[in-house]
Order: C-alpha cells, then sequence, then structure tokens
C-alpha cells in the first residue's frame, strides 16, 4: 500500500488511491459523486476530504470544471 507524509487519515490516503487509480483506468477524474459512491459516503463528506487534501497540497481541482483534480506533489502521485 501507498503511504504518503502528512496522511493522517486513512480515508484521505482512499481518496487519494482512488483519484490515481480512477485517472490511470479512465484518463479523467472522479466527480464527488464518484467518490463518495466509492467510500460509501455522502458527497459533502467526500467534498470536505477533498478540500482537506487541497489544504495539504496533495491535489489540485479548477473551481467550476467537472473531472479537473489532479495530483500535484510526487509523492501523491
Amino acid at each position: 500500500n501507498f503511504i504518503a507524509p502528512g496522511f493522517t487519515i486513512p480515508r484521505q490516503l482512499q481518496v487519494v488511491e482512488f483519484i490515481r487509480g480512477f485517472r490511470d483506468e479512465r484518463g479523467v477524474s472522479p466527480t464527488l459523486e464518484e467518490i463518495a459512491e466509492k467510500l460509501g459516503v455522502s458527497k459533502i463528506t467526500a467534498y470536505e476530504h477533498i478540500s482537506q487534501l487541497e489544504r495539504k497540497d496533495a491535489i489540485k481541482r479548477e473551481k467550476y470544471h467537472a473531472r479537473s483534480i489532479s495530483l500535484i506533489d510526487p509523492a501523491y502521485c
């Protein structure tokens, strides 16, 4: 399993792993709905995880653009 520095919440690690795998497999980022479905949580909870990952500079996303999540730190890719 991939373990990145700064991850204290296992769910955040799951989110990063899901995004990486989804992008590798499909060539686009997952939506919040797809992330929420994979984790078995609400879209609000998925959004909170994404926001925390942005604050940790693990991911970047473009506001108002669907499927715009990208992993920006090589340690998280």
